[in-house]
């Protein structure tokens, strides 16, 4: 299958060795013939995105055969000196090495150069949280509109799943809801410019998760729920679900009324996570409310609020005697 591909990349560019394919045309086959249809459509569309951003511009026009791991390094390193976040640099490499990898498969190419290059860690930096006062302040100013940034703050919900919740999604008995799906925005097959409202499955299959709702909210989502004169999406309507960007905008008038500054929507879901760890919450019913996909994602993103845990565990013990 793989030979195949040079075989039809050769087809197409007849003076084409396949030593001498170019990676452009390598990949571009690769994503099409191995990673469509094989992901999800937000997934394919995070792949190109760091094709076309990060590889393309620096590995396109090169022969597969001169790319080494020197010429890896250098994209890597100069990744670090612009400052891209160690997580983005990762994806990039482990994009770059799958496609690579499927060129060393097909025998193009005799080794895979991205084994061996070094990524350096980097220390996370402290993510914004609410001061409890503010939280205090938000949930007073918050109207019914605003139930989504409630949803946020006092479930850990993402954004998407919060657009795609839908009536059924809620256990009025167990004062539950259950996340199902996930909404996002992803640019039409072809068209950079345009983009349509897709609902899928959620980010990994530890989203998909059921979570306690407080009381109050139950509240004000049932009543949202007499005033609702159809079924389907809580915050939408029957068959579309919200728009991402609607809520952010109304989120963004609710921090305004509530005089909280440098915040973005996805600040709620951190001030839910660090208000959890200080009230000693165990990391994995913590990370099982994120929907992380293990307890150490949860560990390396709230180090920070674990530590300031733990230092008031240690003045505790310490007063005891």
């Amino acid at each position: 299958m793989l030979l195949k591909k040079a075989e039809l990349i050769q087809a197409r560019h007849p003076d084409c060795m396949p030593t001498a394919i170019c990676f452009e045309a390598w990949a571009q086959e690769w994503m099409l013939k191995e990673v469509g249809g094989r992901v999800k459509a937000s997934t394919y569309q995070r792949y190109s995105t760091i094709m076309r951003k990060h590889i393309m511009p620096y590995l396109g026009q090169l022969k597969l055969a001169d790319i080494s791991r020197d010429t890896v390094q250098l994209l890597v390193d100069g990744m670090e000196k612009a400052n891209y976040a160690e997580a983005t640099i990762r994806s990039m490499v482990k994009l770059l090495g799958n496609a690579l990898s499927a060129a060393y498969d097909g025998g193009i190419i005799p080794t895979n150069p991205c084994k061996g290059v070094v990524i350096r860690r980097t220390q996370l930096s402290e993510q914004r949280v609410l001061t409890r006062s503010e939280q205090e302040r938000l949930r007073r100013c918050a109207e019914q509109a605003d139930i989504p940034a409630l949803l946020a703050l006092y479930t850990g919900m993402r954004l998407g799943e919060i657009c795609a919740l839908r009536w059924e999604d809620i256990n009025w008995e167990s004062g539950t809801l259950c996340v199902r799906r996930t909404v996002q925005r992803l640019s039409c097959q072809g068209m950079q410019t345009k983009t349509t409202l897709s609902v899928g499955l959620p980010k990994t299959k530890a989203s998909h998760r059921v979570i306690p709702v407080p009381s109050f909210l139950l509240e004000e989502l049932a009543k949202r729920r007499k005033e609702a004169t159809e079924q389907g999406f809580v915050f939408g309507s029957a068959e579309v679900p919200a728009e991402p960007r609607t809520i952010q905008r109304r989120s963004k008038r609710l921090m305004r009324r509530a005089e909280i500054y440098n915040v973005h929507f996805h600040t709620l879901r951190h001030t839910f996570a660090t208000r959890m760890l200080e009230l000693g919450t165990d990391i994995k019913t913590v990370s099982e409310l994120l929907g992380h996909q293990s307890a150490k994602m949860t560990l390396d993103i709230y180090s920070h609020s674990l530590l300031t845990q733990k230092a008031r565990a240690i003045e505790s013990l310490a007063k005891l005697f």
